[in-house]
């Protein structure tokens, strides 16, 4: 089947923790090898599924690993605004997100930063303190 191939450059980044529960949510859930994962947008967010490749598709991903096809109405909203896929620690799960670029939600922003601050070691060296 054919696709769309000349994707928008940085249309959608997908951060590598997100990468990699896309990958393990389309191995533990697909019985059909033809199925791709797909996203797509719905009222209140968007929306993942496995399905056949469809004309019209948009890969999302790089070439070597495409991880999402997007149907050709998201496409043409994520023209002109670039989202990011995320994950985010909810409860005891991660929960994969989308947002819009230089807008991630209250709840992210806060993590990350805790993520990101470094603390002195012993002997004079940098630690980094991650939150599980």
């Amino acid at each position: 089947m054919a696709r769309t191939t000349n994707k928008p450059k940085d249309m959608v980044k997908i951060t590598q923790r997100a990468a990699k529960e896309l990958a393990a949510i389309q191995a533990a859930n697909s019985r059909d090898d033809a199925h791709v994962l797909r996203i797509e947008s719905e009222s209140e967010g968007y929306s993942l599924w496995l399905g056949p490749e469809q004309e019209g598709d948009t890969v999302v991903g790089s070439e070597d690993t495409i991880l999402l096809r997007a149907t050709p109405d998201l496409t043409r909203y994520l023209r002109k605004t670039s989202v990011i896929i995320d994950c985010m620690d909810y409860e005891d799960s991660l929960r994969l997100i989308v947002y819009p670029e230089g807008q991630p939600p209250p709840e992210l922003a806060a993590a990350k930063k805790k993520q990101r601050r470094a603390k002195k070691a012993p002997g004079g060296s940098t630690s980094v303190r991650t939150r599980k």
